[in-house]
């Protein structure tokens, strides 16, 4: 079992999650779906478009002892901010539509994790801790935005 050194796995726990997400936006179950490692801002749809995008945000993480000498071995769980935004024109439906657009990428990411929860090295998904969501219309366009605290497990020795 190989283990993260330095302070928290949590940069490398993110960086292995968005390469998940990303292969599968390239051809996988994600198809259509762009993703980023953090939000870069979306453009305006053309009538009847929609864009769908995947971003992350801040993450946090708890450590715990895992061999009985602090700092020598420690579990770390790293909750990481990832969000599900759909923009679509008024022409692809009402709120309840879109926002169940966004939802159903959600369970296409959850099915993701459950066939393989091996990240990079020793980081395993673990699960979703909360979420939220939120629905708008807007003049020309409904927007939907669904956020998850997506977790990962990791092994850690202090540098």
């Amino acid at each position: 079992m190989s283990a993260a050194v330095g302070l928290t796995a949590a940069t490398a726990a993110k960086t292995a999650l968005f390469a998940r997400l990303k292969a599968e936006a390239a051809g996988g179950l994600l198809t259509g779906w762009a993703v980023d490692y953090a939000y870069n801002g979306v453009v305006q749809p053309q009538p009847g478009a929609v864009q769908k995008q995947i971003y992350g945000g801040g993450w946090r993480s708890v450590q715990t002892d895992a061999v009985g000498e602090h700092g020598v071995l420690m579990d770390e769980v790293v909750s990481i901010s990832v969000y599900l935004r759909m923009q679509a024109a008024l022409t692809v439906g009402d709120a309840a539509a879109v926002e169940a657009m966004v939802a159903a990428g959600g369970v296409v990411i959850g099915q993701i994790f459950k066939n393989n929860p091996r990240l990079a090295g020793d980081l395993t998904w673990l699960g979703v801790t909360t979420g939220a969501g939120d629905c708008y219309p807007l003049d020309q366009e409904i927007v939907a935005v669904h956020s998850f605290a997506m977790t990962v497990g990791a092994r850690l020795v202090w540098s």
